[in-house]
């Protein structure tokens, strides 16, 4: 088994229990704010369900608690280091037009809350570790344009794990 660089997309598809695919992406990207290896940096969700997903997605994440880790309640708190907030910065400036939930840093506590970044798959495919509680969601209209993600060189020279819903 190897561990380590890799992406790990979360599918979900048209069939899926959605309520609980919002509940895993929520618990996966904002587990020890996001600075996880396993942790999903895409998430490739059917255009037939997009709209009821991320309804799901954002009331799972407005319980999010976000705050001092002294709270035993707070989920995502201070990033380890400014370099992790410096990298997410850089990457919330990069895809700001494309923010549709959060996109909020507290540059004093060190906090990244928890983002969305959304874009068709055909326009961008996020295959970069962003190791914050930042999701990305991909919008596939078909097997086909899923095809192409897992078939594209930079999935392929770091694929790791797959969930699918």
């Amino acid at each position: 088994m190897f561990n380590g660089l890799g992406h790990n997309p979360v599918v979900v598809t048209e069939n899926a229990d959605l309520d609980l695919a919002a509940e895993k992406v929520v618990h996966l990207k904002t587990f020890n704010n996001g600075q996880d290896c396993a942790g999903p940096d895409s998430v490739l969700v059917s255009r037939q369900v997009f709209n009821d997903f991320y309804l799901l997605l954002v009331k799972k994440l407005n319980s999010v608690q976000v705050g001092d880790y002294t709270d035993k309640k707070s989920i995502v708190g201070r990033m380890p280091s400014r370099l992790d907030v410096e990298n997410a910065t850089k990457l919330l400036l990069k895809h700001r037009k494309n923010i549709i939930y959060g996109g909020k840093i507290d540059y004093k506590r060190q906090i990244v809350y928890p983002t969305v970044i959304s874009y068709e798959i055909s326009e961008h495919m996020n295959f970069l570790e962003t190791f914050s509680p930042i999701i990305f969601l991909n919008v596939y209209k078909d097997e086909k344009e899923l095809k192409e993600y897992f078939i594209h060189s930079s999935y392929i020279q770091n694929r790791m794990y797959v969930s699918i819903f």
